[in-house]
């Protein structure tokens, strides 16, 4: 059985090496992306996935803004579970990012509108 959740991590480094123990492969393959639009991937192949990118993400919107949490996980391919590994583990990094200015609304967090 699978469990989604990732609450114990305290470091981004922990949520990927969990991520990878998750997904049976090596953690040092899983890439952070922490650019404009965050991202959070692994080459689809190492997953038997036909896909250059897997994984989870927000686009960048543009004005500042990041676009909802997202993942390319679909039902119909059978890879839809490990799209809700890596949102989840993406969803902890923030929070992680996030703790000091946790509590503020979400355009002054840390991960909030980009100035």
């Amino acid at each position: 059985m699978t469990t989604y959740k990732f609450k114990r991590e305290t470091s981004i480094e922990e949520v990927i090496e969990t991520l990878g123990y998750k997904l049976g492969i090596d953690s040092n393959r899983i890439c952070f992306d922490s650019s404009r639009c965050w991202g959070l991937y692994v080459n689809g192949g190492i997953l038997g996935y036909n896909v250059q990118k897997f994984g989870a993400y927000r686009n960048y919107n543009g004005g500042g803004v990041r676009g909802p949490l997202s993942h390319n996980g679909e039902k119909e391919r059978g890879n839809y579970t490990n799209g809700v590994l890596f949102r989840n583990a993406l969803k902890r990094i923030e929070e992680i990012i996030n703790q000091e200015t946790k509590g503020e609304p979400s355009w002054e967090q840390n991960t909030g509108v980009l100035l």
